[in-house]
């Protein structure tokens, strides 16, 4: 180019190098607390770890697995408990390495492996400390849902391959990402990583199986008639008294009112997009 055999002043190569490297630096740090913030964000969270159960409970039926029928959960926590041939077989051919709790404690392991003198070293080593506990056990609960769902795809004649690939398409590998997701991540939405892998899974099964979405949204109308009919309201009252963060969205109305007499309501948003 129009710069070719040109030269730089020193100082302005050494400005530059300095500032590359702070930059460098300042976005290291800032992946070093996000990861160990997401490690402990997830599993620490109560309210975050019931939700998981509910929406891996949803994502199954949505994907068609019945997952009403007591036989097909149990199966999974006897196969996870005992670790018998079936949970050997698929954990050996990798259904279990991908859930969110392993991805993240690679992640952490990897950032350590890679900067084994960062001062930041103890950040992460504290961050993995503290996920062991209630990382496995959120890891426990996934690996469960993974396994409930690949015997199920068995017993429809799916072969192993196909029993994880169709269990990673419900639940989600975490550890594949796009690259551009990867930075997204890293930076100021570290958590988005499940909204853009539920997106796509909901838009097919809505095209696909509508009346998947129709028989929970009957539900959902049923259970809100039924709570209003109990406290004596109509749905305009509702409406009228619902916050307005809540306004628009689809919610289910709790049938009791709490100690200072007001309603309350479930955000289902939380669970999946409708």
């Amino acid at each position: 180019g129009d710069l070719a055999g040109k030269y730089v002043p020193e100082n302005l190569v050494e400005e530059v190098n300095t500032f590359n490297e702070k930059i460098g630096a300042i976005a290291r740090i800032s992946g070093y607390v996000v990861s160990t913030w997401k490690a402990l964000k997830v599993p620490w969270d109560t309210a975050v770890f019931t939700r998981n159960i509910v929406t891996n409970t949803l994502m199954a039926y949505l994907h068609g697995v019945p997952m009403w029928n007591p036989t097909i959960i149990l199966k999974g926590i006897y196969s996870t408990i005992k670790k018998d041939d079936t949970y050997k077989i698929f954990r050996d051919n990798g259904l279990l390495k991908h859930t969110y709790s392993q991805a993240e404690l690679e992640n952490l392991a990897n950032l350590i492996k890679d900067n084994p003198e960062n001062v930041m070293q103890h950040i992460l080593n504290t961050g993995i400390r503290l996920f062991k506990i209630p990382g496995d056990f959120y890891g426990y609960v996934e690996d469960i849902f993974k396994m409930s769902i690949a015997q199920y795809s068995i017993s429809k004649g799916a072969d192993v391959t196909q029993a994880i690939k169709f269990s990673d398409k419900i639940l989600f590998d975490y550890s594949s990402v796009s690259k551009l997701t990867g930075l997204v991540r890293k930076g100021p939405f570290p958590l988005i990583t499940w909204s853009i892998k539920v997106v796509p899974r909901l838009l097919e099964t809505a095209l696909k199986y509508p009346e998947r979405y129709l028989f929970i949204l009957s539900m959902i109308a049923i259970a809100n008639a039924l709570a209003r009919q109990q406290l004596g309201i109509d749905k305009e009252e509702e409406e009228r008294l619902k916050p307005d963060y809540l306004r628009g969205k689809n919610t289910l109305l709790i049938g009791e009112r709490d100690k200072n007499n007001d309603l309350n309501w479930v955000d289902l948003t939380h669970f999946f997009f409708l």
